[in-house]
């Protein structure tokens, strides 16, 4: 069959499944059919009553089956349980023993680097050292066999002793170490900031002033440890407890092809900084003691402390250390290490480990000891390496296996005699059921000789193929086409979701018309119904039986695409069918083979195909074969000729006819009831802005309600409503513009089970009072939106469709940053209100005009900065307050959630060349480009800061991408939004807005558009991972316009000028007309009638001609 329009359609029918096999019940016409392996002939088949053949005493052998095997499993289970339970107990305490060892060396091999902490400070403690000095204390350390990444003094520098620092570490660096680019105190000077910069004033600094080795750690020279949050929190427990205090985790990962920046493993590993504030300077006095002001400190590499504890390990196992010092919080990796002895080798082979959870580890044998290491608690967990610890169980285990095996032996001969008879009383089962369903599927005749037929082989690859072909002739038959117009622009903007079930509905209610007026369904091919009256059984009424059946789906698809609108969107109203009939001949049978299908060939098929593709959406087309028999039956008036001839594909120019239904007789029981509720829903079907909104409300409410569902599971602490009003109006309060508000990364939760949330919100009631706000929030941001050709609240409705198609296809992976519900309900809600108040130019004219608007915002941004100021004041009003009581609980989720609208509102500016600049670096540096693997980590970003600046920037490319994303979609949506722009910049050229005419470089214009920003952007999609082949899929979409755009572009683009070229005159036209009528009255020709007469026809003739 070319595609779906052919000289023959299938039906097919049902597998008649193997005698072993369960026959399911399944669609009468999905299902395939092929041939079983039993002969049944017609006759069997027409006497299905037959008694099974009776089983004596099948349940009495499946109880004594039981009873022997289950004597034989229990004895042999109790023989071999004893010495099992023995040997288990001695191999667990020798575990056990081994275990605690192994934590108490880990314990003595981090009080080795505690004692080198120590030293490195008693040296240094009176400052009078130098930094040979320093180094020979380095030297002195390593030289006992201790590795670490780096050893550090910390002093204490006030600001008046900073400028003496730093000339002495310049002039050392540039003598002993030219090549290092000593740019004096650095740090974090901000919170959230993640590059170094020279260290603002401050009273006091603990830079990294004396390190060794001084290559390979250029990075952390004169680095302030006290401009680090984290390193913060260790300075302070330092002085506090007067003793060693360990930092957060650093991730230590080494570049590609470099030797490992910790240890000699190939691995990624992670270290903590180990600090120590040596003893009291003094001896005590009256009580006192004085401390050092300073402190060293060593940069631990916890695979270099597994390596120097397990290097002496007796035993075979898994360690791992886990960091559990923050309550409340899950416990952080730190390291694990494979320690394996292999025979003739007097050392063990050690392999360090990937990350793994703590709540992940699990084994037959495993121990866990919690260690104090500083100001920090670890947990030690030791697993048994498979194949360890095996208690020796071969001679129980053989003495219970031959128990065993007697007593299969016993049951054996008593199972295959029932068997046999069970296995006869499915084969008839199956063979009952199969002739049912073949029967209902098939005419009488047909499904006989199926039966009948005898295959050889149950795929039919041996079928006899020299047998009478299963075959027949339907001479008086109606055949119809019905094909979705519109379809596949339409689907390219939604989720297979949505697609499927607009698909459903609308042939699940062609089924119903179909079984009420005795059509048989053929086959449905994508978007296209085939049905066919007269076939199987004859009906000499089978043209009018179509027609009305025609009608009637006609009927119920506007019912249906109206009532899905508010669930699937924009458009789908709008989408309808175009149908074909044509009667006449075709012949039904059976291709023998392999998966047999029921096929329909023949003329009358291929014409009614043709008949229907050369048709109008919403209009039933007949053949004028069709025609004459429904004259025939007295119904001429259905039947209207068609003005114009039609030239059908392979058959020529055919005459044709539209059928009108508009009266069904009286008496026509079947008569379709979609006619009274179209007319019943006629009044309730509003215009497209209710609409509209209707479906975004509906939309922002399912969203709504996995943020309420998470909010739940997460237990998360509700503010009181004073604390939240407080916090509310401090941001309104705030002089600062939104752009200024824009970071690197957002914090986002960690969301353990998207799926689960998502099924627990299904049984969420937002209630009246919520859903009444949100749907007057979404009414008020639609009114706020100007009658503009493409930033207007259409174009948003687009962006938002896309948006959910994005979400729908995305991975719930909490890396890819898309499972947090808030951050998917902020998308969409983004989406709907980016382009708020747009005045129709960019923001550069803005600029130029000194706008109001391009003032406040200081030229930057100015539309989206406006834009999201109108939706927050907007939400923030009291009218609102349930709706945002329902968005966040406290404070945090609030500011969480203003950071999220502040990066999906303002993303949408694409010609912010900093803001893109600084998401493209972003990008880079998590992601990668083509071909490059992404930046390593610095040693002072942890985990959780990668995971977040990942997932902020794949939420800002899901708002970027559908914000353009009708260059990603089919060539009809590209064509439609494409002229959309087109007008609203040649209207800003003509009212003076505009620096460029768009008529001149409009083609050029957009192949530069695709090449430098659509097709990066897509390949971002793409490559991101996150969206699975929907990524694939919109890159090739988005190559195929470019290429489509190449060659059709300049065509295109003179038909749009000369579209507005028509549109323009006719404007002048309609003015002129409208001055014209207004100096036109019946006073000022009163005496005058036929200057009167001429007056009143030159007004008349111009609005004709408009």
């Amino acid at each position: 069959m070319s595609n779906r329009k052919s000289t023959f359609l299938t039906a097919r029918a049902l597998d008649l499944e193997d005698p072993e096999d369960d026959v399911s019940d399944c669609d009468l016409i999905s299902v395939t059919s092929r041939r079983s392996r039993l002969s049944v002939n017609s006759s069997t088949m027409g006497d299905m009553s037959a008694e099974k053949v009776p089983v004596a005493g099948t349940n009495s052998i499946r109880t004594t089956l039981f009873l022997i095997i289950f004597l034989g499993a229990a004895t042999s289970a109790a023989f071999v349980g004893f010495g099992v339970t023995k040997a288990q107990d001695e191999q667990q305490v020798a575990f056990v023993s081994s275990a605690t060892d192994a934590t108490n060396k880990i314990n003595l091999a981090f009080e080795d680097y505690v004692n080198a902490a120590s030293t490195i400070h008693l040296r240094c403690r009176h400052r009078n050292f130098t930094r040979q000095d320093f180094r020979e204390t380095f030297e002195y350390i390593i030289a006992s066999g201790l590795q670490f990444k780096a050893a550090q003094f910390d002093p204490m520098i006030t600001h008046d002793e900073r400028p003496a620092a730093e000339a002495e570490a310049r002039a050392y660096y540039a003598e002993h170490y030219p090549h290092v680019d000593y740019q004096g105190f650095r740090g974090f000077n901000y919170p959230n900031s993640t590059s170094l910069e020279p260290r603002i004033d401050q009273p006091f600094y603990f830079p990294i002033h004396y390190q060794e080795p001084i290559l390979g750690n250029e990075a952390a020279i004169d680095l302030d440890y006290h401009s680090s949050e984290s390193r913060t929190r260790a300075v302070g427990a330092l002085f506090e407890t007067k003793g060693p205090s360990l930092t957060d985790r650093l991730s230590l990962v080494k570049k590609k092809g470099e030797v490992s920046r910790c240890g000699n493993h190939n691995g990624p590993s992670y270290g903590v900084v180990l600090m120590h504030p040596g003893v009291a300077l003094d001896e005590p006095q009256a009580g006192d003691e004085i401390w050092p002001k300073d402190f060293s400190s060593i940069v631990l590499c916890v695979p270099d402390l597994l390596k120097r504890s397990t290097s002496d390990q007796a035993m075979s196992a898994l360690v791992y250390i886990h960091d559990r010092s923050q309550p409340g919080k899950d416990a952080v990796f730190l390291g694990g290490a494979s320690v394996q002895h292999t025979d003739g080798s007097s050392e063990p082979d050690i392999n360090f480990l990937d990350e793994e959870p703590l709540e992940a580890l699990s084994a037959g044998l495993m121990e866990q000891n919690n260690v104090t290491a500083a100001n920090r608690v670890w947990t030690v967990t030791v697993l048994a390496i498979e194949g360890t610890y095996k208690p020796d169980i071969l001679f129980v285990c053989l003495g219970g296996a031959v128990i065993f095996c007697a007593s299969l032996a016993l049951a054996f001969w008593m199972w295959t005699s029932a068997r046999r008879a069970e296995k006869f009383n499915k084969v008839l089962t199956s063979a009952q059921r199969s002739n049912a369903i073949v029967s209902s599927l098939f005419p009488k005749n047909v499904a006989k000789q199926m039966l009948d037929y005898d295959a050889n082989d149950r795929d039919g690859k041996n079928a006899d193929l020299k047998s009478k072909p299963i075959a027949d002739l339907f001479p008086n038959t109606t055949v119809m086409f019905a094909d979705m117009e519109g379809f596949t622009a339409w689907s390219s903007q939604r989720d297979p979701i949505s697609v499927f079930h607009l698909l459903e509905t609308v042939y699940n209610a062609f089924d119903e018309i179909a079984a009420r007026r005795k059509v048989f369904k053929v086959e449905t091919v994508g978007d296209c119904y085939v049905a066919c009256c007269g076939l199987p059984e004859p009906n000499k009424n089978h043209a009018l039986v179509m027609a009305r059946f025609a009608q009637d789906c006609a009927r119920r698809v506007r019912v249906v695409t109206r009532k899905l609108e508010v669930e699937l969107g924009p458009e789908t109203s709008a989408l309808g069918f175009r149908f074909g009939l044509h009667s006449g001949p075709v012949t039904g049978g059976v291709l023998r083979g392999q998966r047999a299908r029921f096929q329909l060939f023949g003329d009358t098929v291929n014409t009614a195909a043709r008949i229907e593709s050369t048709g109008k959406k919403g209009r039933i087309q007949i053949s004028s074969a069709t025609a004459n028999l429904i004259r025939e039956a007295g119904k001429g008036a259905w039947v209207v000729p068609r003005e114009d001839k039609v030239l059908a594909k392979g058959i020529g120019i055919v005459e044709t006819c539209w059928l009108t239904l508009k009266a069904i007789d009286e008496g026509d029981a079947d008569a379709d009831i979609t006619e009274r509720e179209d007319d019943e829903l006629g009044g309730e079907f509003r215009d497209k802005q209710v609409g509209l909104v209707d479906w975004h409300t509906e939309s922002l409410a399912q969203f709504l309600k996995v943020v309420v569902a998470h909010q739940r599971s997460a237990q998360q602490k509700k503010d009181s409503d004073s604390g939240l009003k407080a916090a509310e109006q401090e941001v309104l309060d705030r002089r600062a513009a939104p752009i200024e508000e824009i970071s690197d990364r957002i914090p986002f939760p960690e969301i353990e089970n998207l799926e689960a949330i998502q099924e627990a919100a299904e049984s969420i009631e937002l209630g009246m009072s919520v859903m009444m706000q949100l749907r007057n929030f979404v009414w008020s941001m639609a009114a706020t939106y100007k009658q503009v050709p493409f930033h207007n609240f259409d174009h948003a409705s687009h962006v938002v469709m896309n948006v959910m198609k994005l979400l729908g296809s995305a991975s719930n992976h909490k890396d890819d940053g898309l499972d947090d519900p808030l951050a998917r309900f902020t998308l969409v809600l983004a989406a709907i209100v980016h382009d708020a108040d747009h005045p129709g130019v960019p923001n550069g004219q803005l600029n130029k005009e000194q706008d109001s608007i391009a003032m406040v915002y200081n030229g930057q941004s100015a539309a989206e900065q406006n834009s999201l100021d109108i939706t927050w004041n907007l939400l923030m009003e009291d009218q609102y307050k349930d709706l945002r009581r329902t968005i966040y609980k406290n404070k945090e989720e609030m500011i969480r959630f203003r950071q999220l609208l502040v990066h999906t509102v303002l993303v949408t500016d694409i010609v912010n060349k900093e803001l893109q600049t600084k998401r493209k670096e972003r990008w880079n540096r998590v992601f990668g480009t083509s071909g490059e693997a992404p930046q390593p980590p610095s040693m002072f970003e942890t985990l959780e800061d990668i995971q977040s600046e990942r997932r902020t920037a794949l939420l800002e490319l899901v708002i970027q991408a559908s914000d353009v994303s009708h260059t990603m979609q089919h060539w009809h949506i590209y064509r439609q939004w494409n002229t959309c722009l087109f007008h609203e910049m040649d209207k800003a050229w003509s009212e003076g807005r505009a620096d460029k005419d768009p008529r001149k470089d409009w083609y050029k214009g957009e192949i530069g558009f695709f090449k430098f920003y659509i097709l990066p952007l897509a390949d971002r999609v793409k490559h991101s991972s996150a969206f699975g082949a929907l990524g694939a899929e919109l890159y090739h979409c988005a190559e195929s316009n470019m290429m489509e755009w190449e060659m059709k572009g300049e065509q295109v683009t003179q038909e749009l000028i000369e579209a507005t070229a028509k549109k323009s005159e006719a404007t002048a036209r309609r003015r002129n007309s409208m001055d014209a009528s207004k100096k036109f009255s019946t006073a000022q020709f009163e005496d005058k009638p036929e200057q009167a007469l001429q007056a009143a026809a030159e007004v008349f003739t111009d609005e004709i001609d408009l």
